[in-house]
Protein backbone atom coordinates (compact mmCIF):
# COMPACT_ATOMS: atom_id res chain seq x y z
CA UNK A 1 0.00 0.00 0.00
CA UNK A 2 2.50 2.17 -0.45
CA UNK A 3 0.70 4.36 -3.15
CA UNK A 4 -2.72 5.40 -2.02
CA UNK A 5 -5.30 8.75 -2.01
CA UNK A 6 -7.98 9.15 0.61
CA UNK A 7 -11.46 8.87 -0.09
CA UNK A 8 -13.90 10.96 2.28
CA UNK A 9 -17.26 9.63 2.82
CA UNK A 10 -19.66 11.93 4.53
CA UNK A 11 -22.26 11.31 7.33
CA UNK A 12 -24.80 10.33 5.03
CA UNK A 13 -22.76 7.78 2.88
CA UNK A 14 -21.96 9.94 -0.16
CA UNK A 15 -18.36 9.75 -1.60
CA UNK A 16 -16.71 13.55 -1.47
CA UNK A 17 -13.77 15.54 -3.42
CA UNK A 18 -12.39 18.41 -2.13
CA UNK A 19 -15.58 18.66 0.36
CA UNK A 20 -18.17 18.08 -2.50
CA UNK A 21 -19.98 15.07 -3.36
CA UNK A 22 -18.64 13.11 -6.41
CA UNK A 23 -20.77 13.87 -9.15
CA UNK A 24 -19.18 10.60 -11.42
CA UNK A 25 -21.99 8.44 -10.14
CA UNK A 26 -20.15 5.59 -11.99
CA UNK A 27 -16.87 5.87 -9.84
CA UNK A 28 -18.83 6.90 -7.04
CA UNK A 29 -20.49 3.58 -7.68
CA UNK A 30 -17.47 1.24 -8.24
CA UNK A 31 -15.43 2.88 -5.26
CA UNK A 32 -17.95 1.94 -2.93
CA UNK A 33 -18.82 -1.10 -4.39
CA UNK A 34 -14.88 -2.05 -3.84
CA UNK A 35 -14.27 -1.61 -0.39
CA UNK A 36 -13.21 -3.81 2.15
CA UNK A 37 -11.89 -4.46 5.22
CA UNK A 38 -7.19 -3.68 4.45
CA UNK A 39 -5.24 -6.25 5.77
CA UNK A 40 -4.00 -4.84 8.90
CA UNK A 41 -7.37 -4.48 9.60
CA UNK A 42 -7.86 -1.49 11.26
CA UNK A 43 -8.91 0.73 8.30
CA UNK A 44 -11.15 0.42 5.07
CA UNK A 45 -9.64 1.08 1.29
CA UNK A 46 -10.51 0.30 -2.13
CA UNK A 47 -9.24 -0.35 -5.28
CA UNK A 48 -9.87 0.90 -8.73
CA UNK A 49 -7.40 0.84 -11.94
CA UNK A 50 -4.44 0.01 -9.46
CA UNK A 51 -5.14 2.99 -7.21
CA UNK A 52 -5.42 2.60 -3.56
CA UNK A 53 -8.06 4.69 -1.79
CA UNK A 54 -7.98 5.44 1.76
CA UNK A 55 -11.96 5.30 2.96
CA UNK A 56 -12.14 7.67 5.86
CA UNK A 57 -16.18 7.34 6.81
CA UNK A 58 -17.68 9.95 8.93
CA UNK A 59 -20.29 7.50 10.07
CA UNK A 60 -19.95 3.96 9.01
CA UNK A 61 -18.44 3.47 5.59
CA UNK A 62 -22.18 2.25 4.22
CA UNK A 63 -25.57 4.56 5.12
CA UNK A 64 -28.49 2.81 4.43
CA UNK A 65 -31.00 5.15 2.18
CA UNK A 66 -33.91 2.90 2.09
CA UNK A 67 -34.89 -0.91 2.84
CA UNK A 68 -36.94 -3.11 0.61
CA UNK A 69 -38.83 -6.05 0.63
CA UNK A 70 -40.16 -8.80 -2.30
CA UNK A 71 -42.25 -10.73 -2.25
CA UNK A 72 -42.22 -14.00 -4.21
CA UNK A 73 -45.27 -15.73 -2.97
CA UNK A 74 -47.05 -15.87 0.15
CA UNK A 75 -44.35 -17.76 2.19
CA UNK A 76 -41.42 -16.16 0.69
CA UNK A 77 -40.13 -12.47 1.40
CA UNK A 78 -36.93 -11.71 -0.07
CA UNK A 79 -35.43 -8.09 1.46
CA UNK A 80 -32.80 -5.47 0.06
CA UNK A 81 -30.67 -2.81 1.48
CA UNK A 82 -30.13 -0.14 -0.79
CA UNK A 83 -26.94 2.30 -0.46
CA UNK A 84 -25.77 5.89 -2.08
CA UNK A 85 -25.64 5.86 -5.72
CA UNK A 86 -28.84 3.23 -6.10
CA UNK A 87 -26.64 0.13 -4.84
CA UNK A 88 -28.51 -2.53 -3.93
CA UNK A 89 -28.08 -5.98 -1.43
CA UNK A 90 -29.63 -8.56 -0.22
CA UNK A 91 -30.14 -7.87 3.80
CA UNK A 92 -28.96 -10.45 6.30
CA UNK A 93 -30.90 -8.94 9.62
CA UNK A 94 -29.24 -11.43 11.60
CA UNK A 95 -26.27 -9.15 11.61
CA UNK A 96 -28.27 -6.25 12.99
CA UNK A 97 -27.00 -4.62 16.23
CA UNK A 98 -28.59 -1.29 17.88
CA UNK A 99 -26.30 1.54 19.26
CA UNK A 100 -27.04 4.11 22.27
CA UNK A 101 -28.60 6.47 20.01
CA UNK A 102 -31.12 3.70 18.72
CA UNK A 103 -29.56 3.65 15.05
CA UNK A 104 -29.48 -0.34 14.20
CA UNK A 105 -26.24 -1.25 12.40
CA UNK A 106 -25.34 -3.97 9.86
CA UNK A 107 -23.41 -5.99 7.62
CA UNK A 108 -22.56 -6.08 4.21
CA UNK A 109 -22.49 -9.11 2.07
CA UNK A 110 -18.82 -8.42 1.70
CA UNK A 111 -18.77 -7.70 5.89
CA UNK A 112 -18.54 -3.87 5.57
CA UNK A 113 -20.52 -2.37 8.23
CA UNK A 114 -23.63 -0.13 7.47
CA UNK A 115 -25.73 2.21 9.57
CA UNK A 116 -29.72 2.58 9.10
CA UNK A 117 -30.61 6.22 8.23
CA UNK A 118 -33.54 7.87 9.03
CA UNK A 119 -35.59 6.75 6.41
CA UNK A 120 -34.15 3.04 6.51
CA UNK A 121 -35.15 2.77 9.83
CA UNK A 122 -38.48 4.05 9.18
CA UNK A 123 -38.83 1.95 6.17
CA UNK A 124 -37.28 -0.68 8.30
CA UNK A 125 -40.31 -0.54 11.33
CA UNK A 126 -42.64 -0.40 8.64
CA UNK A 127 -41.88 -3.23 7.17
CA UNK A 128 -41.38 -5.75 9.71
CA UNK A 129 -44.30 -8.04 11.05
CA UNK A 130 -43.47 -6.69 15.44
CA UNK A 131 -41.22 -4.97 16.79
CA UNK A 132 -40.13 -3.92 20.36
CA UNK A 133 -37.82 -2.86 22.67
CA UNK A 134 -36.01 -6.29 22.92
CA UNK A 135 -36.32 -7.63 19.25
CA UNK A 136 -38.26 -7.45 16.21
CA UNK A 137 -39.78 -10.23 13.33
CA UNK A 138 -39.04 -10.93 10.04
CA UNK A 139 -40.90 -13.50 7.83
CA UNK A 140 -42.42 -15.19 11.22
CA UNK A 141 -38.68 -15.19 12.67
CA UNK A 142 -37.75 -13.21 15.85
CA UNK A 143 -34.46 -11.39 16.02
CA UNK A 144 -33.06 -10.37 19.28
CA UNK A 145 -31.74 -6.62 19.36
CA UNK A 146 -27.90 -6.97 20.33
CA UNK A 147 -25.82 -3.41 21.69
CA UNK A 148 -23.52 -2.80 18.52
CA UNK A 149 -20.90 -2.28 21.29
CA UNK A 150 -20.20 -5.15 24.14
CA UNK A 151 -19.36 -4.65 27.69
CA UNK A 152 -15.78 -5.78 28.41
CA UNK A 153 -15.89 -9.29 29.51
CA UNK A 154 -13.11 -9.00 32.33
CA UNK A 155 -14.81 -8.93 35.62
CA UNK A 156 -11.41 -7.32 37.29
CA UNK A 157 -10.25 -4.67 34.86
CA UNK A 158 -7.37 -3.26 36.74
CA UNK A 159 -5.88 -6.92 37.48
CA UNK A 160 -6.14 -7.39 33.23
CA UNK A 161 -4.23 -4.31 33.05
CA UNK A 162 -1.72 -5.91 35.90
CA UNK A 163 -1.30 -8.48 33.79
CA UNK A 164 -0.73 -7.12 30.28
CA UNK A 165 1.84 -4.72 31.66
CA UNK A 166 3.76 -7.28 33.84
CA UNK A 167 4.11 -9.73 31.04
CA UNK A 168 4.78 -7.34 28.19
CA UNK A 169 1.66 -7.67 26.32
CA UNK A 170 1.33 -3.88 25.73
CA UNK A 171 1.41 -4.23 21.60
CA UNK A 172 -0.17 -0.55 21.47
CA UNK A 173 2.86 0.92 23.49
CA UNK A 174 5.07 2.89 20.86
CA UNK A 175 8.07 2.67 23.20
CA UNK A 176 7.82 6.48 22.94
CA UNK A 177 5.39 9.61 22.54
CA UNK A 178 2.83 9.15 20.30
CA UNK A 179 4.41 10.58 17.01
CA UNK A 180 2.33 13.67 15.82
CA UNK A 181 2.27 14.99 19.13
CA UNK A 182 5.10 17.05 18.53
CA UNK A 183 3.86 18.60 15.72
CA UNK A 184 0.41 18.98 17.09
CA UNK A 185 1.71 20.60 20.30
CA UNK A 186 3.62 23.39 18.02
CA UNK A 187 0.71 23.87 15.67
CA UNK A 188 -1.85 24.47 18.23
CA UNK A 189 0.16 26.88 20.00
CA UNK A 190 -0.65 25.28 23.75
CA UNK A 191 0.35 27.63 26.50
CA UNK A 192 2.43 26.19 29.39
CA UNK A 193 -0.21 24.85 32.03
CA UNK A 194 -1.49 21.71 34.27
CA UNK A 195 -2.20 18.73 31.83
CA UNK A 196 -4.02 15.21 33.14
CA UNK A 197 -3.13 12.07 30.75
CA UNK A 198 -5.61 9.71 32.13
CA UNK A 199 -4.43 5.90 31.04
CA UNK A 200 -0.64 7.19 30.92
CA UNK A 201 0.61 3.83 30.87
CA UNK A 202 4.52 4.09 30.86
CA UNK A 203 3.89 7.50 31.08
CA UNK A 204 5.95 8.40 27.56
CA UNK A 205 3.35 11.15 26.03
CA UNK A 206 2.98 12.25 29.42
CA UNK A 207 6.95 12.57 29.58
CA UNK A 208 6.83 14.42 26.31
CA UNK A 209 4.65 17.29 27.46
CA UNK A 210 6.61 17.51 30.63
CA UNK A 211 9.36 18.20 28.39
CA UNK A 212 7.68 20.72 26.56
CA UNK A 213 7.74 22.58 30.35
CA UNK A 214 3.94 21.54 31.03
CA UNK A 215 2.78 20.37 34.58
CA UNK A 216 1.97 16.70 34.28
CA UNK A 217 -0.09 13.90 35.94
CA UNK A 218 -0.03 10.80 34.61
CA UNK A 219 -3.30 8.49 36.07
CA UNK A 220 -3.30 4.92 35.74
CA UNK A 221 -4.94 1.79 36.93
CA UNK A 222 -2.49 -0.61 36.65
CA UNK A 223 0.65 -0.40 39.79
CA UNK A 224 2.68 -2.12 37.23
CA UNK A 225 2.58 0.82 34.52
CA UNK A 226 3.01 3.35 37.10
CA UNK A 227 5.59 1.57 38.09
CA UNK A 228 7.42 1.07 35.18
CA UNK A 229 6.43 5.01 34.12
CA UNK A 230 8.31 5.74 37.47
CA UNK A 231 11.61 3.60 36.24
CA UNK A 232 11.39 5.37 33.30
CA UNK A 233 10.80 8.98 33.65
CA UNK A 234 10.47 9.14 37.77
CA UNK A 235 13.08 12.08 38.08
CA UNK A 236 10.91 14.45 36.11
CA UNK A 237 10.23 17.22 38.66
CA UNK A 238 7.00 18.59 36.50
CA UNK A 239 5.85 14.91 36.29
CA UNK A 240 3.90 12.72 38.79
CA UNK A 241 2.51 9.51 38.06
CA UNK A 242 -0.28 8.41 40.31
CA UNK A 243 -1.79 4.62 40.65
CA UNK A 244 -5.62 5.97 40.61
CA UNK A 245 -9.03 4.78 39.23
CA UNK A 246 -9.93 7.61 36.12
CA UNK A 247 -13.15 6.58 37.11
CA UNK A 248 -12.67 7.30 41.31
CA UNK A 249 -10.49 10.56 41.18
CA UNK A 250 -10.00 12.31 44.34
CA UNK A 251 -11.76 15.03 44.67
CA UNK A 252 -8.56 17.74 44.31
CA UNK A 253 -8.62 16.71 40.99
CA UNK A 254 -11.81 18.53 39.99
CA UNK A 255 -11.87 21.54 37.91
CA UNK A 256 -7.71 21.23 38.50
CA UNK A 257 -6.55 20.81 35.06
CA UNK A 258 -6.08 23.30 31.81
CA UNK A 259 -5.85 20.40 29.54
CA UNK A 260 -6.73 16.66 29.22
CA UNK A 261 -4.69 15.01 27.30
CA UNK A 262 -6.05 11.58 25.58
CA UNK A 263 -4.21 8.83 23.65
CA UNK A 264 -5.34 5.03 24.00
CA UNK A 265 -7.44 5.35 27.21
CA UNK A 266 -10.84 6.04 25.59
CA UNK A 267 -10.48 2.76 23.16
CA UNK A 268 -9.34 0.98 26.00
CA UNK A 269 -12.43 1.19 28.48
CA UNK A 270 -15.37 -0.95 28.23
CA UNK A 271 -17.63 0.91 25.98
CA UNK A 272 -20.69 1.26 28.16
CA UNK A 273 -18.42 3.80 30.49
CA UNK A 274 -17.51 6.32 27.37
CA UNK A 275 -20.65 8.53 28.60
CA UNK A 276 -18.95 8.26 31.93
CA UNK A 277 -15.86 9.22 30.69
CA UNK A 278 -16.82 12.35 29.09
CA UNK A 279 -18.17 13.43 32.76
CA UNK A 280 -14.78 13.10 34.32
CA UNK A 281 -12.90 15.04 31.58
CA UNK A 282 -15.58 18.02 31.97
CA UNK A 283 -15.43 17.78 36.07
CA UNK A 284 -11.65 17.77 35.76
CA UNK A 285 -11.31 20.61 33.53
CA UNK A 286 -10.73 24.64 34.80
CA UNK A 287 -13.57 26.62 32.87
CA UNK A 288 -12.66 26.71 29.57
CA UNK A 289 -10.12 24.00 29.81
CA UNK A 290 -9.18 22.03 26.40
CA UNK A 291 -9.43 18.49 25.36
CA UNK A 292 -6.66 17.53 23.08
CA UNK A 293 -7.41 13.14 21.79
CA UNK A 294 -5.91 11.12 20.00
CA UNK A 295 -9.17 8.61 18.82
CA UNK A 296 -8.93 5.85 17.07
CA UNK A 297 -11.12 5.47 13.95
CA UNK A 298 -11.27 1.94 13.13
CA UNK A 299 -13.75 -1.49 12.77
CA UNK A 300 -13.26 -3.56 16.10
CA UNK A 301 -15.98 -4.19 18.22
CA UNK A 302 -15.02 -7.45 20.40
CA UNK A 303 -11.98 -6.33 22.29
CA UNK A 304 -9.71 -3.57 23.43
CA UNK A 305 -8.94 -1.66 21.34
CA UNK A 306 -12.44 -0.69 21.04
CA UNK A 307 -13.67 1.15 17.81
CA UNK A 308 -15.68 4.06 17.01
CA UNK A 309 -16.45 6.72 13.92
CA UNK A 310 -16.26 10.69 14.13
CA UNK A 311 -20.46 10.32 14.09
CA UNK A 312 -19.79 8.91 17.85
CA UNK A 313 -16.96 11.32 18.97
CA UNK A 314 -19.01 14.22 17.75
CA UNK A 315 -22.32 12.96 19.51
CA UNK A 316 -20.87 12.50 22.88
CA UNK A 317 -18.35 15.51 22.94
CA UNK A 318 -21.06 18.11 21.45
CA UNK A 319 -22.64 19.30 24.36
CA UNK A 320 -19.57 19.93 26.79
CA UNK A 321 -17.08 21.24 24.10
CA UNK A 322 -16.69 23.40 21.32
CA UNK A 323 -14.62 21.99 18.45
CA UNK A 324 -11.19 24.25 17.65
CA UNK A 325 -9.70 21.87 15.80
CA UNK A 326 -10.65 18.36 13.92
CA UNK A 327 -8.94 15.93 11.33
CA UNK A 328 -7.99 12.64 10.55
CA UNK A 329 -3.72 12.08 10.70
CA UNK A 330 -2.78 10.99 7.58
CA UNK A 331 0.60 9.05 7.85
CA UNK A 332 2.47 6.61 6.13
CA UNK A 333 2.40 3.54 8.81
CA UNK A 334 0.21 1.23 9.33
CA UNK A 335 -1.06 2.64 12.58
CA UNK A 336 -1.06 5.98 11.42
CA UNK A 337 -2.48 5.66 8.37
CA UNK A 338 -5.73 7.39 8.75
CA UNK A 339 -7.14 5.53 11.46
CA UNK A 340 -6.80 8.01 13.71
CA UNK A 341 -8.82 11.40 14.62
CA UNK A 342 -7.16 14.38 16.75
CA UNK A 343 -10.11 16.46 18.37
CA UNK A 344 -9.09 19.41 20.07
CA UNK A 345 -11.63 21.23 21.64
CA UNK A 346 -12.61 24.06 24.34
CA UNK A 347 -15.17 23.01 27.40
CA UNK A 348 -18.27 25.01 27.50
CA UNK A 349 -18.79 27.34 29.90
CA UNK A 350 -22.11 26.03 31.43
Amino acid sequence: MSQFKFLQIDEEGFPLSGGLRFQDKDLSRILLQNIKLAENRRIFISEFENETYIIENFDQPFVAQHIHKKSLDPQHTEWFVEFPWDIIEPLDFSTFKVDEWDRFHGRSVKNIPFVLSRKAQADFFNLVEEFDDESFTVNHKKYFVRPLLPTQKESNPQQFWQNLYKDSNTQWDLQGPHPALESIISQLKISKCRILNLGCGRGHDAHFLAQRGHLVTGVDVSEEAISQAQSLYGDKENLKFLKLDAFNLPDKFYQSFDLIFEHTFFCAISPDRRKELIKVWKNCLTPRGHLLAFLFTIDHEEAPPYGATEWEYRERLKKNFQFLYWTRLRGTTPRSLSSELIVYAQKNES
